[in-house]
């Protein structure tokens, strides 16, 4: 069998050689075959009943059909091998009208990509066929092979009776029947499908189906988003990762009678009996005003600090706006399940809380439940932020990998260059060294900055932070302000004859506009400078900085008459004074992974963006040219999405009125407080806590704590946060323990009302399923068109609504009276028993002394000076400059007093000799003294440490 295969494919090779005859165009008006030999060749089905369900196909009113034909004792390789410009042998199309053939001009893979919705009206039929004589297909030529074939799909199957002069046709004058061709554009290979037809007269027409004006604007229109996604990527950073407004900020609560905390900084710590209160220096994070006075204090003394201001870090997401309440259905899901909030429940706190040895000592420290169980949740996390490019290396691999492979394959053989598919991840497929890169830097990111201390995350991010909020919070209409004062510069200095120069004055400053307008209009490059230039800033010399400026300075007159002095007054780059080696060593390092991972990210987030763009536009297309069939489908969707609006907006109503009554109270409550500090001027208003009072509460109003490390201001009845721009936040802890109070009207726990609307959700659904299967089944036997069906089903759909809105009992909503006996004293015990812990910003004393001593020291922030007890002025330079001998003690010839043990806070400063403790300037920086060199240890220090000696 093989043999006379290859016996007919000699012949066949042998008779094209020989033939005088040259190749003809796919477009041509004669389908018949041109050889003798063809004229005796014939293709037939194997099974005859392919023709009678062709004709059933057409009768259900199908617009495409698919034949994928297959040849006995031929492989699509031996047909391959004819060469020519046939792309497919044995995939074939037969379309019924214009609308399928414009399925044609798009991906091949339009069924995945519509998700199905275009798939509706093609079938694929596989078609065994045999050719008689027996292997004679294999002796034709390219173009006679392609003409039998076509002549049999234009004839349906039919046996073809070529004495005939003119045979019956079987297709209709608007039906084709296409196959796809291989083109030369320009030394690429061009894919596009040609459509033959018979016309009225009987003469066969073939045509390349092109892309119409639409479809081009179309593919323009995906081109535009990916360069799109490409210049504005990160706009898809969230805001609350790195805008002032959603970071930790410092908020002040003002006391009228001073405080007094007792602070001890000890290589002992476990000689003080103060639980809770003990923190290790390493472990405090910013707070330059009480390092500083650290840093001026003895070891194992105690200190009494006087404070009458206590300053908060409170982070944007414990508070919560006075018109909204974080009730959602996926904040619930996401702060119960990735934030493992469910913890703190009754039923599982005792369980979460548990080591996860049980009971068993395995000689190491206890590790709970939950912390294992938020590590787990965090890794979930990153991978549910992979899984759409997990999705797109799926279908890549699964329905485009052996497409793309064959058009490259079949354009080298041609002498062609393949085609850019509008996508890198064809092009290059997702598995080439860029996207391995990206993978390998994204993959080491995440590791690395889950390895790392949090101390050290911080800085990875602080330059990264700056940049982004820089970039979004800068004003854009600023930038528009700057170039129509400079554009307007001749009418301003010449009048009316400005029209004279004004022309060339534009085309002059329009390189400037151009690089002006970029830089802060297009976020990527705005980001990208700007990371390089802080690079810049901490690779430079001192000397080269220093004629940086002196150019700068020089060119100071240019740049106010270009008014640049304006467009920059607002930019705020990090300097490298006050950092350490290390320190700039780390932000280099930090600022180079940002870009390349920035860079990964971006290309990914194109690829991956543009993809479900794709699938979308496609779904889109796919539902309008078959609305006949998803008009039903889609009023479902439009039902289960305004009944999902409907029943959980009712549950977002319900909570958000109660906070209404508990917020207008607690306001009312505090309303001369916080008139007086709204009053003040925006730029000197400081960020403001207010503490609601209550009848009967013994608590203290603050005290001081240490939980986790961390050190915290353990607060009671601090309710109110009062912004610098007077906007009033509300804490979102004392909202959830207020919805539980015992009252009427109160909405009551979150999950239990969560739980009955999902319960009542899922009634509207078994009743719209029921009510669709009923239309369906109905519909189907009576012929009902779709648009009646769509009628019906949006009707009987909007019953639930009926039911509830307009038969149900009227005033059920509950009517709050806080003026009433019981709220107020529901809402006095609430307050009782409302505490929270906010990490401490600063710790900023009025005067602190050594107890049982004379001395004492004040700060003085508005001056770089210290003050003694008898208020006599000390520079700042001088005190650092005897803290060796003031400190110079040893810890075991230390007596420890009763009253001493009893202490507010003490500092661990075991790890840290004196001779590497932290070096302090005092520097005015926005109102606070800054440190300029943070602790580090080196291996000296190390040993030291090791070895158990310290230098004093």
């Amino acid at each position: 069998m093989h043999q006379r295969i290859i016996l007919h494919i000699l012949c066949g090779w042998l008779i094209t050689r020989t033939s005088s005859a040259t190749s003809t165009s796919p477009n041509t008006n004669d389908s018949a075959p041109t050889s003798p030999y063809a004229l005796d060749c014939a293709i037939r089905p194997v099974d005859v009943s392919v023709r009678d369900e062709v004709v059933r196909l057409l009768e259900t009113g199908v617009k495409m059909i698919e034949y994928d034909l297959k040849f006995n004792g031929y492989y699509d390789e031996m047909l391959n091998r004819k060469g020519g410009s046939n792309f497919k042998w044995s995939h074939w199309v037969r379309t019924m009208n214009s609308q399928a053939r414009s399925l044609l001009m798009l991906n091949e893979n339009y069924e995945l990509l519509s998700l199905g919705a275009m798939r509706i009206g093609v079938e694929l039929m596989e078609v065994a066929m045999y050719d008689e004589p027996d292997g004679c297909i294999g002796a034709l030529s390219v173009q006679d092979t392609t003409a039998l074939i076509r002549e049999t799909l234009l004839y349906d199957f039919k046996e073809i009776d070529r004495t005939q002069p003119k045979p019956t046709k079987s297709l209709g004058t608007a039906e084709h029947v296409c196959n796809m061709y291989v083109r030369d554009d320009a030394g690429y290979a061009s894919f596009v499908y040609n459509c033959c037809h018979y016309d009225p007269d009987g003469v066969l027409i073939c045509k390349d189906i092109v892309r119409g004006v639409w479809m081009n604007i179309l593919m323009i229109f995906t081109i535009v988003i990916k360069v799109m996604i490409i210049l504005y990527s990160p706009l898809l950073v969230p805001g609350t990762l790195y805008r002032k407004k959603f970071t930790a900020a410092e908020y002040h609560y003002h006391v009228k009678d001073k405080k007094k905390l007792k602070v001890v900084a000890t290589r002992f710590p476990e000689s003080y009996e103060s639980p809770n209160k003990n923190v290790k220096l390493g472990r405090v994070q910013g707070m330059e005003y009480f390092k500083t006075m650290l840093n001026t204090m003895k070891l194992d003394k105690v200190y009494e600090v006087e404070l009458n201001d206590f300053r908060l870090s409170v982070s944007q997401h414990r508070l919560i706006r006075e018109n909204c309440v974080p009730v959602g259905v996926f904040r619930y899901l996401y702060n119960n399940f990735c934030r493992c909030k469910i913890r703190f429940t009754d039923t599982l706190k005792p369980c979460c809380d548990k080591s996860i040895c049980g009971n068993l000592n395995p000689g190491f420290g206890m590790v709970p439940w939950h912390k294992c169980l938020r590590t787990f949740m965090k890794l979930i996390q990153i991978v549910l932020l992979a899984v759409p490019w997990i999705l797109r290396i799926v279908v890549y691999t699964n329905f485009e990998h052996d497409s793309i492979t064959y058009k490259r394959e079949v354009a080298n053989a041609m002498g062609l260059k393949a085609p850019f598919e509008g996508s890198f991840t064809l092009h290059l497929t997702p598995f080439h060294g860029i996207f391995l890169v990206c993978y390998i830097v994204l993959a080491l990111d995440s590791l690395v900055y889950g390895v790392v201390t949090e101390a050290v995350q911080e800085k990875f991010k602080m330059v990264l932070r700056d940049c982004l909020r820089d970039m979004k919070e800068k004003s854009k209409l600023g930038v528009c302000s700057w170039a129509m004062n400079l554009a307007l510069v001749p009418f301003d200095t010449l009048g009316i004859l400005g029209f004279l120069l004004v022309v060339p004055f534009w085309i002059i400053l329009s390189p400037l506009f151009s690089v002006v307008f970029i830089f802060y209009f297009v976020p990527t490059i705005n980001l990208t400078l700007r990371l390089l230039i802080q690079l810049f800033i901490f690779l430079c010399p001192d000397s080269f900085t220093m004629r940086f400026k002196i150019m700068k300075a020089k060119s100071q007159p240019m740049n106010e008459k270009l008014r640049l002095n304006k467009l920059g007054q607002e930019e705020n780059f990090r300097k490298k004074d006050g950092l350490s080696k290390v320190d700039i060593v780390v932000q280099f390092f930090a600022i180079i992974v940002v870009i390349i991972s920035f860079w990964s990210l971006t290309l990914l987030a194109m690829e991956c963006i543009s993809f479900f763009v794709e699938v979308g536009v496609y779904t889109l297309i796919g539902i309008i040219i078959n609305a006949g069939v998803t008009v039903r489908y889609i009023s479902v969707i439009f039902l289960l999405t305004f009944y999902v609006r409907d029943t959980f907006g009712k549950l977002y109503k319900k909570y958000l009125n109660f906070y209404k009554v508990i917020t207008s109270h607690i306001l009312e409550h505090e309303k001369d407080k916080i008139t007086d500090t709204a009053q003040a001027d925006a730029m000197s208003q400081e960020n403001t806590v207010f503490r609601v009072e209550c009848e009967n509460n013994s608590k203290p109003d603050i005290y001081l704590m240490v939980r986790d490390g961390i050190i915290k201001w353990q607060t009671s009845g601090f309710l109110v946060f009062l912004d610098q721009e007077d906007t009033p936040y509300f804490s979102e802890k004392f909202f959830f323990e207020a919805i539980e109070m015992k009252y009427h009207g109160c909405p009551g726990p979150l999950y239990r009302n969560v739980f009955r609307t999902f319960v009542e959700f899922s009634k509207i659904i078994l009743f719209l399923a029921f009510f669709i299967v009923v239309i369906m089944a109905f519909g189907d036997v009576y012929n009902i068109s779709s648009t009646n069906q769509m009628l019906a089903t949006v009707a009987g759909g909007l019953m639930p609504i009926v039911f509830r809105h307009v038969f149900a009992n009227k005033g059920t909503d509950p009517n709050f009276n806080a003026n009433s006996v019981q709220f107020q004293a529901e809402f006095n015990a609430a307050l009782r028993r409302f505490q929270q812990s906010w990490p401490v910003y600063d710790i900023v004393p009025i005067r602190y002394r050594e107890l049982h001593s004379r001395y004492s020291m004040a700060v003085d922030p508005n001056k770089e000076e210290f003050v003694d007890a008898n208020d006599q002025s000390r520079d700042a330079t001088d005190n650092n400059n005897d803290v060796t001998e003031r400190i110079m003690m040893t810890s075991s010839t230390h007596s420890l007093d009763k009253n001493d043990n009893e202490v507010d806070l003490v500092v661990d400063v075991s790890n840290f000799s004196d001779r590497y403790r932290a070096k302090f300037a005092t520097k005015a920086h926005n109102g606070s003294l800054s440190m300029l060199a943070e602790s580090y240890r080196d291996p000296e220090a190390q040993k030291m440490i090791r070895s158990n000696v310290y230098e004093i």
